[in-house]
């Protein structure tokens, strides 16, 4: 199994690092500013939120026309600095990391995503898809710095 690194970025998202935590880790949030997410579903009980290390839970992701489904876990959560999170599916272990960091009335977060590829041709199929990668995530983290704003002035 080989480790593809797709996307990091550090970004400057302008609330408190309590809200941008929220707004990461729970469904109420990330369905208002994220236009990837169909569906999450998480355990009977478990609310709708990355709440602990190895919660578990089923993810529903929609990327263009085309619908992804995957079991999903939270890997590492320390609330609210730092939530690793991963889903696997046929093609291998997509990983996300989120690093917060308080700056002033202002959020610092440092983005990493890798896959951890089962196949050499799956691996040349991200390579394929990278730059399409880059600019999804680039837009859906504009949208989440929007959504942050909006949220403030509430």
């Amino acid at each position: 199994m080989s480790t593809l690194h797709i996307y990091k970025k550090v970004k400057v998202i302008d609330a408190p690092i309590d809200k941008v935590f929220d707004y990461i880790s729970k469904m109420e949030h990330m369905r208002s500013w994220s236009s990837t997410i169909e569906n999450y579903t998480f355990a009977e009980g478990d609310p709708a939120e990355y709440n602990y290390a190895g919660q578990t839970f089923h993810v529903i992701q929609k990327l263009k026309d085309k619908t992804f489904s995957a079991d999903a876990w939270v890997e590492e959560i320390r609330p609210p600095y730092f939530i690793d999170v991963r889903n696997k599916d046929e093609l291998g272990i997509s990983i996300g990391q989120y690093e917060l960091h308080a700056r002033q009335n202002q959020t610092e977060m440092r983005i990493t995503v890798s896959a951890e590829i089962f196949h050499w041709y799956h691996s040349f199929l991200y390579r394929l898809a990278k730059p399409g990668l880059k600019r999804l995530y680039n837009k859906e983290f504009r949208q989440l710095n929007d959504y942050a704003i909006k949220m403030s002035h509430r």
